[in-house]
């Protein structure tokens, strides 16, 4: 059941008044069992609400709820595994639970890190071949992993989830191939790298080409990527053309 309070004691006829009563009664309503205002005293029609709830689950119809029967947590959760069986400790671990969204878990070289914000947004490959955007929720601290040449290494680990869960509702627990993408510059000048020279004492330059006439300009060159250099000083503009090499 929901609440942030956790079931302490025994839900039964007499017990003194509390917020935990409450929100018992208010679990009760949302399950349709419970049709009077909640509060904190466990009046007659918290029992009945009680033999209801208790029927509906196929347990004795007692009017009272033993301690253990029930686990208040405070956000829906999901079954992950049954750890006990028959002949297990009293004191044990009974289940395990995750959250209820779809998440996944990435191990980072931390010399990405600066590519990999809290934030920041991924695309995520899916088994069926099909991709969708996520978002990184959490980034851990460096952590030892084994390698699979053997020894360890340094890890940043990585919580994403998916922007639209429904495209994964098909999958549980599957390997997924993630793609960070940077913005390396933005609103920049850019020519083709085949597009350089080499001009006098080393410095770089581009042939501007005229109607009438080409002249060669010395640049100063930025960041590369994907075949094209970014201008960031000389005589060169938008609009300007420049020769290539072929």
């Amino acid at each position: 059941m929901l609440g942030g309070l956790p079931a302490w004691r025994e839900f039964a006829e007499g017990m003194s008044d509390g917020p935990d009563v409450r929100q018992l009664e208010e679990n009760l309503a949302a399950l349709g069992f419970f049709g009077e205002t909640p509060d904190e005293k466990f009046r007659w029609s918290t029992i009945v609400a009680i033999r209801k709830w208790q029927n509906a689950r196929g347990l004795e119809r007692t009017g009272r709820i033993e301690q253990g029967r029930i686990v208040f947590a405070p956000a829906d959760l999901r079954i992950q595994d049954v750890v006990a069986g028959v002949g297990s400790g009293a004191g044990g671990v009974v289940l395990k639970v995750s959250d209820t969204s779809k998440q996944a878990s990435i191990d980072l070289d931390p010399s990405m890190a600066a590519n990999a914000p809290l934030g920041a947004k991924v695309v995520v490959q899916l088994p069926n071949g099909t991709s969708a955007e996520g978002t990184i929720t959490a980034v851990g601290s460096p952590v030892e992993r084994d390698s699979p040449n053997g020894g360890t290494s340094l890890k940043l680990p990585l919580t994403l989830v998916l922007d639209d869960p429904s495209v994964a509702a098909a999958f549980d627990t599957v390997t997924i191939s993630v793609t960070l993408r940077d913005v390396i510059a933005e609103d920049v000048l850019l020519v083709p790298v085949t597009a350089l020279l080499a001009d006098v004492g080393g410095v770089s330059a581009v042939e501007r080409v005229g109607k009438n006439k080409s002249e060669v300009v010395p640049v100063e060159l930025g960041k590369f990527a994907d075949g094209m250099v970014e201008i960031v000083g000389g005589d060169v503009a938008e609009g300007d053309a420049v020769a290539v090499a072929k």
